[in-house]
C-alpha cells in the first residue's frame, strides 16, 4: 500500500473537511461501531508523528492531531441515519412457532372442532414457552455483558417499563415551554441562574503547596501507561467538544501512543493544556424537585 499523500507536515491544517457529529440540520451522525478501524489503523501507521508534530505550540499541536483523526473518522467511518428503531428481529425459531400458532388457530376458527381448539392450545403454549425462554436467555446475555455495556442492559429495563415519564410543560421567567426547544432553553437558563459566579478581585491566596513547583515539569508520560488507559476506555461514553470517540481511540490506541505521548509531554513542558481540553459540554439534568422560576406545569 502506498502512503496517504497527507501522511507529512504538508496540508495537515487542511483536515477535517467533513461533519463528524453530524449538523443541526442533518440527522446523520457517524457509527462509529461499524467503522473500518483496520483501514485507518493502517493509515496512521503511515504518518511521521515526529514531522507533523514538531515546531508548533500545544494548542497547534492538539489540533493537527485532531484534524487527523476527523479526516480518517470522514472516510472510514460510516454515517447512520437515525431514524425511529425498528423492532429488533426475533430468530427464526421463534417466527416458525408463531406461524404454526397462527395455522391451527386459523384451522380451529374453521371447524370449530374440539381436537382443533386442543391442537391449537398446545401449540401456543409451545410458542410461549419458547418465548419466555428466549427472553430469558436475552436477559442473561445483558447481565454477562453488562460490565463491557451496561447501557444496553438499562436501555432494555426502559423498555419494560410500563410508565414512562417524560418534561411536561414548564414555566419559566418569560413563559411557557411546550415544545422540546422551549422546555430546553428554560432548562439551560435556570441552570445558569443557580450557576455561581465568583468574582476575580476577591480571589483569596492560597500558600503554595508544593515547594519546588518546577519539579512537575520533569514528569514525562510512557507508552506503557497511555497505551494501558487507551485500552481501559469505555466505547459507550459519548464523545466530547473534540468529537473524538473513544471506540476509535481505544481501536487505535498502539498506534496513537506516539502522538499521545508527544502532547502530554510537550503540555508538561510548555506547562499549558490545549484550549480544548478546558471545554466541556455540560448538560442540565431535569430533577422533579426544581425550585425558583422553572416549574412544572400539570397537563
Amino acid at each position: 500500500m502506498n502512503p496517504p499523500p497527507d501522511a507529512t507536515a504538508v496540508g495537515v491544517t487542511a483536515f477535517h473537511t467533513c461533519d463528524v457529529q453530524g449538523s443541526e440540520n442533518n440527522s446523520e451522525k457517524r457509527d462509529f461501531f461499524k467503522g473500518d478501524y483496520k483501514k485507518i489503523r493502517e493509515k496512521l501507521q503511515y504518518y511521521n508523528w515526529e514531522d507533523i508534530l514538531s515546531d508548533f505550540n500545544i494548542a497547534s499541536l492538539y489540533t493537527r492531531f485532531v484534524n487527523i483523526l476527523h479526516t480518517l473518522s470522514c472516510e472510514y467511518i460510516p454515517l447512520r441515519n437515525e431514524k425511529p428503531q425498528k423492532r429488533k428481529k426475533v430468530p427464526n425459531w421463534i417466527k416458525k412457532a408463531s406461524l404454526r400458532k397462527r395455522e391451527k388457530f386459523r384451522r380451529h376458527k374453521i371447524t370449530r372442532r374440539k381436537e382443533d381448539y386442543e391442537a391449537y392450545s398446545r401449540e401456543s403454549n409451545k410458542t410461549t414457552t419458547l418465548l419466555h425462554k428466549y427472553e430469558k436467555e436475552t436477559e442473561r446475555k445483558l447481565v454477562m455483558d453488562f460490565k463491557d455495556n451496561p447501557k444496553r442492559l438499562h436501555s432494555y429495563i426502559r423498555r419494560k417499563q410500563r410508565v414512562r415519564a417524560g418534561i411536561g410543560v414548564l414555566q419559566g421567567k418569560e413563559g411557557i415551554g411546550t415544545t422540546d426547544k422551549g422546555k430546553a432553553e428554560i432548562l439551560s437558563e435556570f441552570f445558569q441562574s443557580v450557576y455561581v459566579q465568583e468574582k476575580d478581585d476577591d480571589i483569596p491566596e492560597f500558600s503554595p503547596q508544593i515547594k519546588d513547583w518546577k519539579s512537575l515539569r520533569n514528569i514525562t508520560f510512557q507508552d506503557e501507561e497511555i497505551l494501558r488507559k487507551l485500552k481501559d476506555l469505555k466505547v459507550d461514553k459519548a464523545m466530547g467538544p473534540d468529537t473524538i470517540h473513544p471506540k476509535m481511540l481505544r481501536e487505535c490506541a498502539d498506534e496513537l501512543v506516539t502522538p499521545l505521548k508527544t502532547i502530554f509531554n510537550k503540555s508538561m513542558e510548555e506547562g499549558i493544556i490545549p484550549p480544548a481540553w478546558k471545554e466541556a459540554d455540560v448538560l442540565p439534568i431535569y430533577k422533579k424537585a426544581a425550585t425558583g422560576y422553572l416549574k412544572t406545569i400539570a397537563q
